[in-house]
């Protein structure tokens, strides 16, 4: 009796039926069958009893299920790249037909014979006769790394073998036989088919073997034929004729067909070195002399940063190795920070996991545990302060509950502290010892880790801090600086080839033949020649007399990949493929705690299977029990391992996966949604899927990660077509609501991605009828709109906006539609009718203004604020414009870091209207750091736009005007295409000022065309008045009174006061000269008595002087 089943029944309280179940031989895997009637067999009378007993059956079975993983094998079947041979005798019928039948049967018995002597030399598998023809297997059911090429060698020598066996048939029937061969490459799917009794253990489906029987049908008589697949991976071993493409019967694409006319010969050229050493670094002792000489000038306090690039497998890693072992005796701290490709999209992911790994934390540590370590690591850094304790124990999700101050930060802000923190981390370690920081695969790097690089590599220049960055080339580091250095890694010579299989084999040295092999299939990639050489030991054919006895037979092919060789060593290595393939579904580096509870067979036999992996090289294992991580060596090596799973197998992994890391590492589940969403998407768990990317995008934002918040939606909108119709459209617009909200932040609102976006929300809006949704994404098309500009459709959707909330008595967004109208009517002109909408709408918001208006995507009320400030000032009231701008400042600064700098470059424009210096450059200041730091490209611009004013103001106008050119090309670039008027009109005047007046004339008249396309007009009467200022210069007073005036009819019809003070100083100061004294008093006067405030701003001063002169 199972003592599981024993155990089980006491568990219940029904220990007293285990003798019972003993006796008749009931044990786990047969409770699924009971019934209550075999209950009642059993002697159990109780009713009671029975219930209880198939209730606990039925769920001990939902368990099972749960827990239970399809264990991918060869029986279920498994993915495999094979290579299939087809042989075929030519005229058989006719040889039928002349030959007595027991003549027949001894001739085919003798060609199949010979046939199979020549197949297991190069270890075939002839899986089939089929007649008078041969179905051959190379790679199974034990795979090599050059199945291809013993393919094809096979063939040849069958050739040769029935030319010798004519020789004897020839005499004893007077017979020649001939035979046609084809053979393919491709993928299959292998593994057990058919019925019970009748069952092929090694069956192969997919096309592959019929592509091999019809390339076989191509070939004359005595020939070899082969495809296209199997000619890439074979290449230069043998010599072929092309014949041409085809179109084969069954097969949807047309083939190129090759003929094998013979083998290449290669020359030999490279021994073996001594045995017994480790894995050897060859042909790279300048790159590792040249890391040293860098940590050298670390160490004198010269900060060095190394970016080492490379292709997959090149060996950038081993180099990185190779440094630390030549500085492991020096006086030093290591921070390795591995990125990952399961967390591109999780910020600051690589030092959060050095984190960990530095403070030893482990699973079951409670968090005052975890504090307690968290605070020993900080004071190697002297930053065991409550603060930073506090800042890093967010970053790794640990409560702080009582123990710190809980940070109330901004997200942005929160996220900018960390960053910093993170580097004071470093510099605080440095001053103790030197500090060599390892940043491995950068080209998963993290946006916000990147940031951390680039604030580090600024801040280490003095300091002893070498950081190493790896990279494969498809990456684009964007870090730069005079103490950067890039070292690319090139592929080995044939030469440091040769010598590196030499110290990988010592003594086992294969034959030259075979090292020329390798060498021309590993095409100079330490991986490949590592791998290879590796499987070729592994497979005996270094021993002296095997070794030498085939080197003539076997060829080593030319890989596409390495799946080849790595599904060949899992072959050999017994008992660890299906570990491997567990382990492959769980990423590139997995804790030995995820592996046992997805993959629970017996402990020990899982222990060993790991330890044969470390062995075979397969694996690298860091840490120790219970804290026991294992990393894949190479990420082809997981890739390779993970594709030999069945698509099936794939999923039903990746969905055992998830339910475990739910149920056993919720706190992984918490902290790492997308790898949740990883693993649900790949298993086919589509609204499982987009829940955790929705809430890893949640994460990003909340953080101001915007560009990784982009990424995890995207990935989630392209799982919504596999929702069913049910789910898919409320689920697609809160995607898309989401996502127009990211592409608003990091592209701009006018951006063609942010208009698509919420066109796709809104019609999704109509189809489910929302309307509280509606009015989201009208607001972000109406955004969208006035930004291009387009204020007539921003006009449009500004009433559609107003008329929504009026019906829905939602004053909430009531507030927001006055706004939208009021923000439009100010740029058409209509600056009266702005500041009442406008006003409306804070006094609908007045009890609280730091309330996240929902409809307005977190502008408000932070726009309204400034539109306002904008319009009272261009009516005449530069107090009260000053004290809103202040506000929106205010307002904006306490939301967030993006809304906080978009305020600045606004309050800009006030400034610079006032005339105020030094206020522009107050703000420019605070404002290139944040714009540089969030990547908001128009925002930069628009601060490098008003420093070229301030420099020409300073006394530099042509340093300025030059800046302000880039600005403006810049800005043009973008998809923030309001308010251009004005900004040419900026460097208008400045050039005017500087005496350029043709470039001057030039921005005016593109500012003019600006307004005539878009009506853009609340600068309008502006651009007049300094059109008529540069005509004045050129001595043109004619034309520049006519442009005096055509400005104060625009101004005074648009009551914009200021802009009426402007053109009227100018009129009356030209009239002065004119000698039309009266008129100029009659026209200042009256203006100027109608401000009531601003009376020391510097228009009403200068209008005031030639008041007082012509009065």
């Amino acid at each position: 009796m199972s003592h599981d089943v024993r155990a089980w029944l006491e568990d219940l309280g029904l220990g007293r039926f285990a003798e019972t179940f003993a006796e008749n031989g009931i044990d786990l895997d047969l409770l699924s069958e009971l019934n209550n009637e075999d209950l009642k067999d059993l002697g159990i009378t109780r009713l009671a009893d029975r219930k209880r007993l198939l209730k606990a059956i039925a769920g001990l079975m939902r368990a099972t299920h749960l827990t239970a993983i399809p264990s991918p094998s060869t029986s279920e079947g498994e993915r495999r790249q094979l290579t299939v041979m087809f042989c075929d005798l030519v005229d058989s019928t006719a040889l039928s037909s002349t030959l007595d039948p027991e003549q027949m049967r001894d001739l085919l018995l003798a060609y199949q014979a010979t046939c199979a002597l020549v197949i297991d030399r190069y270890d075939g598998h002839l899986a089939k006769y089929l007649g008078d023809g041969l179905l051959v297997y190379f790679g199974l059911p034990r795979a090599h790394e050059d199945d291809a090429q013993r393919a094809v060698s096979a063939g040849l020598d069958i050739v040769e073998a029935i030319a010798l066996l004519n020789r004897d048939l020839f005499r004893k029937v007077g017979v020649e036989l001939a035979v046609r061969l084809g053979v393919h490459t491709g993928l299959v799917v292998a593994g057990e088919m058919g019925a019970v009794g009748a069952r092929e253990e090694m069956a192969i489906v997919g096309e592959t073997p019929n592509v091999a029987a019809r390339l076989q049908s191509l070939a004359a008589p005595n020939a070899l034929v082969i495809s296209s697949s199997t000619q890439r991976l074979v290449g230069g071993l043998f010599s072929y004729e092309d014949m041409g493409v085809h179109q084969l019967k069954g097969v949807a694409r047309p083939m190129q067909a090759w003929r094998v006319t013979g083998e290449r010969l290669t020359e030999s050229r490279f021994e073996a070195l001594h045995p017994g050493r480790p894995f050897p670094l060859i042909g790279r002792e300048e790159e590792v002399n040249f890391l040293l000489r860098r940590w050298e000038r670390a160490n004198q306090g010269d900060g060095q940063v190394v970016l080492l690039c490379g292709e997959p497998g090149i060996g950038k890693s081993r180099i990185a190795e190779a440094l630390i072992e030549r500085i492991a005796d020096l006086p030093h701290i290591r921070l390795r920070c591995q990125c990952s490709a399961y967390f591109a999209t999780s910020a600051l992911y690589p030092f959060a996991r050095q984190f960990v790994q530095a403070a030893g934390f482990l699973p079951t540590d409670p968090p005052a545990i975890k504090l307690n370590k968290l605070k020993q690591v900080l004071a190697e850094s002297g930053q065991a302060v409550p603060e930073i304790a506090s800042l890093f124990a967010g970053l790794l999700s640990i409560p702080v509950a009582s123990h710190y101050p809980r940070l109330e930060l901004t997200a942005e802000s929160l996220k900018q502290r960390t960053v910093t923190a993170l580097v004071d981390r470093v510099l605080g370690l440095a001053a103790r010892k030197p500090v060599l920081i390892v940043v491995e695969d950068a080209h998963w790097i993290d946006p916000s880790s990147a940031d951390v690089v680039a604030a580090a590599m600024d801040r280490v220049r003095d300091s002893r801090v070498l950081i190493l960055i790896t990279y494969r080339p498809d990456y684009i580091p964007p870090w730069s600086g005079p103490h950067l250095t890039m070292l690319t890694l090139n592929r080995l010579g044939h030469s440091q080839a040769a010598d590196m299989i030499g110290a990988l084999a010592a003594a086992k040295a294969p034959p030259a033949e075979i090292i020329q092999q390798i060498i021309a299939k590993a095409d100079g990639v330490p991986l490949f020649i590592e791998e290879l050489t590796k499987a070729v030991l592994e497979a005996g054919l270094a021993d002296d007399e095997t070794g030498c006895e085939r080197s003539g037979e076997l060829r080593l092919s030319v890989p596409m990949t390495l799946q080849d060789a790595l599904v060949a060593r899992l072959d050999r290595t017994a008992g660890t493929k299906e570990v491997a393939q567990v382990a492959a579904v769980l990423g590139r580096e997995f804790s030995e705690a995820l592996l046992t509870a997805v993959f629970p067979p017996n402990r020990d036999a899982l222990t060993e299977a790991l330890d044969a992996l470390v062995q075979a090289g397969l694996l690298l294992r860091r840490g120790s029990p219970p804290q026991t991580n294992y990393v894949f060596k190479h990420a082809l090596v997981q890739d390779a391992a993970y594709g030999t799973l069945l698509l099936t197998s794939r999923q039903q992994l990746h969905a055992h996966t998830a339910d475990v890391l739910e149920r056993q590492f919720p706190e992984i589940a918490e902290a790492q949604p997308e790898l949740l969403a990883h693993h649900c998407a790949a298993a086919g768990l589509y609204d499982r899927a987009i829940s955790y990317w929705q809430r890893s995008a949640t994460r990003a934002r909340e953080r101001s990660n915007y560009v990784e918040a982009e990424q995890v939606l995207t990935a989630a909108v392209a799982l919504v077509p596999q929702l069913s119709e049910e789910a898919r459209k409320r689920t697609e617009l809160d995607l898309q609501m989401a996502l127009g909200a990211v592409y608003r932040a990091i592209r701009g609102s006018g951006s063609p991605q942010t208009e698509l976006t919420y066109r796709r929300a809104r019609a999704l809006c109509e189809e489910v009828g929302d309307a509280d949704r509606l009015l989201e994404v009208i607001y972000g098309q109406f955004v969208g709109a006035f930004n291009r500009p387009k204020l007539h459709d921003a006009e449009r959707y500004a009433r559609e906006f107003m008329e929504i909330a009026q019906q829905d008595h939602n004053a909430s967004a009531l507030k927001v539609a006055e706004y939208l109208i009021g923000s439009t009517a100010f740029l058409l002109g209509d600056l009266v009718r702005a500041r009442q909408h406008l006003e409306d709408s804070l006094r609908l918001d007045s009890a609280d203004r730091m309330h996240v208006n929902r409809y307005s995507h977190g502008q408000y009320p932070t726009f309204p604020l400034t539109y306002l400030a904008w319009t009272m000032f261009a009516l005449g009231f530069p107090t009260q414009g000053q004290t809103l701008a202040g506000e929106a400042i205010a307002v904006a600064r306490d939301r967030s870091e993006f809304y906080y700098a978009m305020a600045l470059s606004n309050d800009c424009y006030l400034h610079h209207m006032c005339g105020d210096c030094t206020a522009v450059e107050t703000n420019i200041a605070t404002l290139v750091d944040l714009a540089a730091k969030r990547g908001i490209v128009v925002f930069h611009a628009v601060a490098r736009l008003f420093e070229g004013w301030t420099r020409a103001i300073r006394g530099a106008p042509e340093d300025g005007i030059d800046l302000m050119h880039d600005a403006l090309a810049r800005i043009a670039a973008t998809e923030q295409k309001v308010e251009h008027p004005y900004k040419r009109s900026i460097l208008a005047e400045t050039c005017l000022r500087a005496g350029q007046w043709s470039e001057a004339e030039k921005q005016l008249d593109e500012a003019l065309r600006l307004v005539r396309s878009t009506d853009e007009r609340w600068y309008e009467a502006e651009l007049h008045r300094l059109a008529a200022e540069l005509a004045l210069a050129k001595g043109d007073s004619v034309s520049a009174e006519l442009k005096f005036e055509r400005a104060l009819t625009l101004s005074t019809a648009q009551s914009a006061r200021m802009w009426e003070l402007r053109a009227a100083t100018g009129l009356a100061r030209l009239w002065r000269e004119a000698g039309r004294i009266n008129e100029a008093r009659n026209l200042l006067a009256p203006v100027l008595g109608s401000f009531t405030e601003g009376l020391d701003t510097r228009d009403f001063i200068e209008a005031k002087a030639i008041l007082d002169e012509v009065t």
